[in-house]
């Protein structure tokens, strides 16, 4: 399902009380900007004007990856032999989605784990990015 789908779908299920234009906006550009991370492997970039670049890149994501999963690993959160057959299948060209599912745990996020670590690095870019959009928009 795209992202539109998936918005529309949401929004289909709200009734008015559930949430603001400013709340569906900020969703909205949360799950944009996290499907950009996650999905088509590209950093996250935003630049108002007259300040700093912020941004999430690939390696600060990787990173994030790398520590959910030692976490997982080191509250024994994981019982089986996922790590080794991950390595070896990715060695060997075959990579094993079971075992990676396995290392990342389990998540409620239509993008899985990877979703859940990608929004947790972008909230706090959140307010600004929509900001950065509004300053585009006016050019």
């Amino acid at each position: 399902m795209n992202a539109l789908a998936r918005l529309q779908q949401r929004w289909d299920n709200l009734t008015p009380a559930d949430t603001s234009p400013q709340d569906e906006a900020a969703s909205e550009w949360l799950y944009n900007a996290t499907e950009q991370l996650v999905v088509f492997g590209s950093d996250v970039v935003v630049q108002r004007r007259l300040r700093a670049v912020q941004s999430v890149t690939q390696g600060q994501f990787a990173l994030a990856v790398d520590e959910h999963v030692n976490n997982q690993l080191a509250g024994c959160q994981v019982d089986s032999s996922a790590l080794g057959s991950l390595i070896i299948s990715v060695l060997y060209g075959n990579p094993d989605k079971i075992a990676a599912k396995t290392l990342l745990g389990s998540s409620d996020h239509p993008m899985g784990a990877l979703g859940d670590i990608a929004e947790r690095l972008l909230k706090p870019l959140v307010e600004d990015g929509l900001a950065a959009d509004a300053e585009d928009a006016e050019l």
